[in-house]
């Protein structure tokens, strides 16, 4: 208690509701943004470790009692209520074993994975053991028996009748408000739990994947009835959940410990990719599966649990991941699988010595799903109070092997910690080998390519870890050795050591894989708007690991271009990030991976981490930051370089550095303008309200129409015109007119069509606007005039009161001598309207109409404006 901070001072109940309500409420934000943004497994482990977090702050805020006025709910939920109780916990469940299944690409995830389920294992033990345990949901959505007894004794404190299990349902789903509406500290901490376990073992959160508002994640509970054929058909009632547009919040069937662990896989793996997911990447079982050239093997899967049932495999059973790995190195591969332990360093040597065309296999994006598990998967979790030794060997038990071979921070963690030099040499000299392969451009068609990019990702990841377990190391120094603060499993690194070769993989990215990329995005310009992006993304990625002090022109420049760029340019995939390593894939089992390669929340983090770091640096560094801004601006309109502009007199000239100042206001922070802007903007007085002029009208004002140029590094974006900029609209690339304009004239004859940069200009009811970016081009789009003209007042001519031909005066003759056979040819059923004075003398008559437009199934219309 003395350590903790939410204990380090008394806390009133006022307080404790609103940090449940204000972890409840990030909770649905980031449920919401996570369920947006492309798929991946690494995505499903920070999503749990994340609200594993929540939940563990919440489960000790919960735990207070109030100085002025105790919650009912803390006081039994913590054991300190009078009389004879005891506290109530919460388990981590399917966490520590379907969570140990999935890829941890950020070392802080890895260690805050291990805090957590500390915490919570502390928290179940001293409660009481899972029988005291509630809010179970991924056992059963039926109240377990700590739901009961922890109900039965709320109810019996609140003077409420005693629940059996089905009222207990109803209350803890708020059917029944009685309880809820006294405890909204209970209603906080049940949504904060749900979200916890949903993420760990819930089936997909949504029936499709699109842009959501934190107002879809909102949890909407009921209850309805269930039959437990373990109870001999005994109806129950069970708590249901819906959210994300009514889609039902339900999840997978595994149970830990009580089956085997190929039924628990046969279990996720026949159900769809989102369950499937959930599977190890590196469980030789689901490699076969996945990735065998026997389709068969994806209906009827087989079982390996050791190198023996690899070598009973026949020939089409093996995979060769669409041929870029023989038979013999396939079954070697396979067997390291069956290794979780020792596999790490077996696997990078296997790719980075031997026969070169290892190496190359590692462009596919199956064989980088599968070694990314191996590396990154912490495995099984070992609890600090496990005492178990090795007695005899071998060790036939299988989950007692598992158990002894646990690592308390994940098995990169134990290797860096016990022998970091075989993994590191490894990681580099694939690193190495994959640069030398260079071919001068990017080519996905190309190994290279695809191979050097991973190759990056996974020595930036290294680099990651290794620079974690120093910095920790060296920041619990001094502290005692149970300090809460250590992460277990990090103790008696060898700093010197790890300093030195994480200084190698450092050198190795900066001095040889950045100018690679670099000139790899001299040759790919906007019209290669794919090829752009995924550079973009890894150049990025390089800076993943820098902390303030690395930062430099070279460092800013690159992290503020890069991520202006994706930004812009980068359309959000709902597709999974691995989805061709599954057998019903639409890619090549040879191909990389789609998109960016990189899960869309890392860089989502990576820019976040970076933020207030940049700021930061711009703030005491105003001659560097204007060089940054004026590199940006010269890469995101593809004007020139992050060095310098084209090679152009007239660019040279015109884009020469301007001072870049912040808009002053303080919900500016963040949005830079250059002093060429108007002065109203540089001294604020832009948000000086007008004679007249409406909030809404103020309010878009002062947001968007006032600013010329700007860029915002809070949340990405590079304004031009008072217009952002952003990618010309899909439906307008694929006109044809348009196709046959861009091809010939604007695209200097080139017969690729990509993703074209644009800024609006107007918008209006029926035109769009559009100037195309670097190209000197304009795009203008109309829509069908719509609009009912004959119901309109004053549509034609209040004059015009005579009906043609119907009306006409004798000295008028001459109109339809003129007219007569060629009306019906020109205005075929148009009714026409004359003036109502003479015109007998006059030269010329003037005349008005509507076109008539026929409807499948309805009568003539009117539409159209007056002839």
């Amino acid at each position: 208690p003395k350590t903790c901070f939410y204990r380090s001072v008394p806390m009133r109940r006022e307080t404790q509701i609103n940090l449940l309500t204000l972890i409840q409420r990030i909770c649905r934000i980031y449920q919401a943004a996570t369920t947006t943004v492309q798929n991946s497994r690494n995505l499903q482990a920070c999503r749990s470790t994340t609200f594993a977090t929540a939940l563990c702050i919440a489960d000790c805020i919960s735990r207070i009692v109030a100085e002025d006025d105790p919650s009912e709910f803390s006081l039994h939920y913590s054991g300190e209520a009078e009389g004879p109780t005891s506290p109530f916990g919460i388990s981590a469940g399917s966490f520590e074993t379907l969570g140990s299944q999935l890829p941890v690409f950020d070392a802080k995830f890895s260690a805050l994975r291990s805090h957590c389920l500390d915490y919570l294992h502390h928290v179940e033990l001293h409660g009481g053991g899972l029988g005291r345990c509630i809010f179970s949901f991924d056992q059963s959505l039926v109240p377990s028996a700590g739901d009961v007894a922890f109900t039965t004794q709320m109810c019996i404190r609140l003077a409420l009748p005693v629940p059996d299990r089905n009222q207990v349902a109803m209350l803890l789903s708020g059917a029944d408000g009685s309880l809820m509406e006294l405890l909204p500290e209970l209603v906080c901490f049940r949504d904060i739990a749900f979200y916890f376990k949903h993420s760990v073992s819930g089936t997909a959160p949504c029936a499709e994947s699109k842009a959501f508002l934190p107002a879809h994640a909102t949890l909407h509970w009921s209850v309805g009835t269930t039959s437990d054929k373990k109870k001999g058909e005994q109806t129950h009632m069970e708590i249901r959940v819906m959210a994300f547009n009514n889609h039902p919040q339900t999840f997978v069937e595994y149970e830990s410990g009580k089956k085997t662990r190929f039924e628990n896989f046969m279990r996720l793996f026949s159900k769809s990719s989102v369950e499937r997911n959930k599977l190890s990447s590196a469980d030789p079982t689901n490699v076969v599966a996945c990735c065998s050239s026997n389709p068969k093997r994806s209906k009827k899967p087989i079982e390996i649990d050791n190198e023996d049932d690899i070598l009973h495999l026949k020939a089409e059973d093996l995979p060769s991941f669409g041929g870029v790995l023989s038979p013999p190195d396939s079954e070697r591969f396979l067997s390291f699988l069956t290794v979780p332990y020792m596999r790490i360093p077996l696997i990078l040597d296997f790719f980075a010595n031997g026969d070169p065309g290892r190496i190359s296999a590692l462009r596919c994006a199956s064989l980088q799903s599968i070694v990314d598990g191996a590396l990154f998967e912490p495995g099984r979790w070992k609890s600090a109070d496990f005492s178990g030794k090795i007695t005899h060997v071998p060790i036939v038990d299988e989950v007692k092997k598992q158990e002894l071979l646990a690592t308390p921070c994940g098995k990169l963690f134990n290797e860096i910690v016990k022998s970091p030099d075989v993994i590191v040499t490894s990681v580099i000299k694939i690193l190495e080998r994959a640069l030398d392969m260079d071919v001068g451009k990017y080519d996905p068609k190309r190994p290279s390519g695809p191979l050097i990019l991973y190759s990056i990702r996974l020595a930036v990841r290294l680099e990651g870890y290794i620079k974690f377990a120093i910095k920790n190391y060296q920041d619990s120094m001094g502290l005692s050795f149970g300090d809460k603060k250590r992460i277990r499993g990090l103790e008696g690194i060898d700093i010197p050591k790890l300093s030195s070769l994480n200084a190698n993989i450092h050198d190795m990215l900066h001095s040889r894989a950045f100018p690679l990329l670099e000139s790899w995005l001299g040759k790919s310009g906007i019209s290669d708007g794919d090829d752009s992006c995924l550079i973009h993304a890894h150049l990025l990625y390089l800076f993943k690991n820098h902390e303030y002090d690395d930062l430099d022109f070279t460092a800013v420049s690159s992290i503020m271009a890069s991520q202006i760029f994706l930004n812009v340019f980068v359309t959000i995939s709902y597709d999974d990030l691995y989805s061709n390593t599954h057998s019903e894939g639409n890619h090549k089992p040879s191909e990389p991976p789609p998109s960016i390669q990189i899960p869309q929340n890392e860089v989502f983090d990576l820019v976040q981490t970076h933020r207030s770091r940049i700021l930061q640096f711009i703030e005491k560094n105003k001659d560097i930051a204007n060089e940054c801004f004026e590199a940006t601006v010269r890469v995101a309109t593809n004007i020139g370089t992050r060095i310098a502009p084209f090679e152009s007199e007239e660019n040279v000239k015109k884009h020469s550095n301007r001072s870049w100042q912040l808009i002053p206001h303080p919900s500016n922070f963040g949005r830079f303008i250059p002093d060429t802007e108007n002065e109203n903007l540089r001294d604020g007085s832009y948000r000086v309200p007008k004679p007249g002029q409406t909030y809404a009208d103020w309010m878009l004002e002062t947001t968007t129409k006032s600013v010329g140029t700007e860029l915002n590094l809070q949340v990405s974006d590079f304004t031009l015109q008072n217009h952002k900029l952003t990618l010309l609209d899909e439906s307008v690339v694929k006109n044809e007119d348009f196709k046959d304009a861009f091809l010939n004239e604007i695209n200097n004859g080139s017969t690729k069509i990509s993703d074209v940069a644009c800024a609006e200009v107007m918008h209006t009811t029926n035109r769009y606007w559009w100037r195309l970016i670097g190209r000197r081009f304009d795009v203008q789009s109309w829509a069908p005039d719509v609009r009912l003209y004959h119901e309109m007042s004053g549509a034609i001519n209040k004059e015009f009161t005579r009906t043609y031909s119907n009306s006409l005066r004798g000295g008028e003759k001459w109109i339809c001598d003129i007219l007569a056979g060629k009306i019906e040819l020109l205005l075929p059923g148009v009714k026409l309207k004359m003036r109502g004075s003479d015109q007998s003398r006059s030269p010329f008559v003037e005349m008005a109409g509507f076109f008539t437009k026929k409807e499948e199934g309805d009568e003539s219309k009117t539409n159209g404006p007056p002839t």
